[in-house]
Formats: structure tokens, sequence, C-alpha cells
């Protein structure tokens, strides 16, 4: 049985990438209306984009790894916070904070709500809202970790 299929060049030996493109554009305009500028990629561009888009996700980053440690530390105008998560599987085993803020209320509480926990800033955040913290320390470090994760 005959292919169904050809290569364009044998319809049209002039036919180019350059030219290709021109065409689809062309027809795609024609048939839908102007629709914006179109970007034109290299090779390089696109592989870059593939990347950065498998590199980002957070599965990529902490979910398909096994397990591991991160640390984080930051000051603020009420004192300095230093989060350490023990994580597998992209979830927290073990949190312990320190702070050498003037109060140390809510710290331990915080780091024991988390157990379980995925490594996003936005869960970790909400958590947050749990903890009697005053308002610019919740703020404070919801707003850190959400950045931060």
């Amino acid at each position: 049985m005959r292919s169904r299929v050809i290569n364009l060049k044998d319809i049209d030996e002039t036919l180019t990438i350059s030219k290709m493109k021109t065409l689809l554009v062309d027809t795609f305009k024609d048939e839908y209306g102007y629709v914006g500028e179109i970007d034109n990629y290299d090779e390089e561009s696109i592989k870059n984009l593939v990347a950065a888009d498998k590199y980002n996700r957070w599965e990529w980053n902490y979910s398909d790894s096994q397990s591991f440690s991160i640390q984080l530390e930051k000051k603020f105008d009420w004192g300095i916070v230093d989060f350490n998560f023990n994580l597998k599987n992209g979830k927290i085993i073990e949190a312990s904070i320190y702070s050498d803020a003037l109060f140390i209320y809510g710290f331990k509480e915080f780091a024991d709500t988390i157990i379980g926990i995925e490594l996003v800033g936005e869960k970790l955040a909400a958590k947050c809202e749990t903890i009697g913290f005053d308002n610019d320390v919740k703020r404070d470090i919801k707003d850190y970790l959400i950045s931060e994760l």
C-alpha cells in the first residue's frame, strides 16, 4: 500500500522553512483574523523554554527528590527567623524554626503544624494563619515563605 504522506518540496521545489512559516502565519491570519504579534523562536530558544518549564516545576525540584533538607533565614524588623525543613518526597517530615525575636510563642507550634505539608509557600502560609502570631509577624512570615518557595 502506498503512503499518503509526501514531502512538500515534491509539490513546490522553492519551498523553504522561512517561506513555510510565512505561509502558515498568513493562512492563520486569513482564517482567524489578526491575533497579535507572533514570536519567532529558534531551536535553542525552544530548548530553553522546555527546560525552564521542566526544571521550574515543583515536582522536579521537590517531590521527585528523595530526602533532603532546606534551610532559610530571614531578618525581619522584629527579629531573625531560621527555618529548617527535612523533606521526603516534597513533604516536610521534620521542621524546626528558631528566632531571636523578643517573643517566642508560635514558632514551635508553627513547626509542628506544617509536618506533612508540601514545601509550597502558599500552603505553608495558609498554616501560618492558624498560629497566634501578631498580625505583622504573620504577614511577614507568610510573604517571605510565598516569595521564597
